[in-house]
């Protein structure tokens, strides 16, 4: 996604600073600085915020359930969606995608609708933005 820092941004793990906050709690506060930005319509702060859960989780190899790994990255697509990141939102759009394959074994059924409306959206707005007949 896109990496910036700045003040106010999610916290950072032990190998990310000098101060130590646990791998789990930063991806919780980070989800939910991203949710709250998201539903604020603050769509840089959102990415910066689903852009650090999803770091934690790669650098300390955790998991999270198939549906709010489903939810992480469509949110994430959605808000570089609405930053005219076309690109990124497609492939994390994809990743929410395959996650929600997991999803649906888990018996979450409404993955599937979220994620095919963002894709539905984001080739409405890219055709658009060509002058393309949708």
């Amino acid at each position: 996604l896109l990496r910036a820092t700045r003040a106010g941004a999610p916290p950072k793990t032990c190998a990310q600073a000098g101060g130590c906050v646990e791998p789990a709690k930063a991806v919780r506060v980070s989800l939910a600085v991203g949710e709250r930005a998201l539903q604020e319509s603050r769509w840089s702060a959102a990415v910066e915020a689903y852009d650090a859960a999803l770091g934690v989780l790669r650098e300390h190899s955790l998991g999270i359930n198939a549906g709010a790994e489903t939810q992480l990255y469509n949110n994430a697509g959605w808000a570089a969606m609405q930053l005219g990141r076309y690109d990124v939102a497609l492939e994390l759009f994809d990743l929410a995608a395959r996650s929600c394959d997991r999803a649906l074994a888990e018996e979450n059924p409404d993955c599937a609708r979220k994620v095919y409306e963002n894709l539905h959206h984001l080739l409405h707005t890219t055709l658009h933005r060509r002058g393309d007949a949708v």
